[in-house]
């Protein structure tokens, strides 16, 4: 049951995220990717086969994929959606 009213067309998701952090924390998304499993860290390395340089891949993944959760200015990234 929603403790809210939710618009139509929201993006209702019941999850816990990969990584969830603050806009603009890219160490705190390189510190949550490092403490993944290592099935999670292949799913979250999967998201954008593209990105190929080594240098900011996990950033640039997760702001890539990224979602706006509930919470100022928070982001979070989800196995499912």
């Amino acid at each position: 049951m929603a403790t809210r009213t939710i618009a139509r067309g929201s993006t209702v998701v019941y999850e816990e995220p990969l990584i969830l952090v603050k806009q603009g924390g890219d160490a705190e998304v390189r510190r949550q990717y490092e403490a993944l499993t290592n099935e999670h860290k292949q799913h979250y390395d999967s998201l954008s086969p593209e990105i190929t340089s080594k240098r900011g891949r996990v950033e640039k993944i997760f702001w890539q994929n990224c979602v706006e959760v509930e919470g100022e200015g928070m982001r979070g990234i989800f196995r499912r959606y």
